[in-house]
This record gives C-alpha cells, sequence and structure tokens, in this order.
C-alpha cells in the first residue's frame, strides 16, 4: 500500500454513486465540508460513510 494504492478504489466508487467525493491519500481518506454545509447535512455524510465504511471492511474478511 502506498499513495497510489487501489486498495480502497471500490469503496470510492460505492461512495462517488452516493456524491460523496472523497481523496485517498495512501491508506487515508478525508473528505472536507464547505462552511456554508449544515451540520444535518453533514450528519448525513458522516452517516453515508460510516456505513459504506462497514460494507467495504465486511466484504474484505
Amino acid at each position: 500500500m502506498g499513495y497510489g494504492s487501489l486498495y480502497a478504489k471500490s469503496l470510492l466508487d460505492k461512495l462517488r454513486q452516493d456524491g460523496i467525493y472523497m481523496r485517498p491519500l495512501g491508506n487515508v481518506i478525508y473528505l472536507m465540508c464547505g462552511p456554508c454545509t449544515c451540520p444535518h447535512i453533514c450528519r448525513q455524510v458522516l452517516e453515508k460513510v460510516y456505513e459504506r465504511l462497514k460494507e467495504f471492511s465486511q466484504a474484505r474478511i
């Protein structure tokens, strides 16, 4: 694994299908909400990311 790793590509693809664009940096993915993003929108995004992370980790077992 490294900065060019494709390990989480399927996770990122699923998130993009959900309209969530995250950037991988090695084995870390991150996202940023704009300063005007409502807290409930941030919560919805985090819940979807958490859901997809659980699916991804179960698929890797």
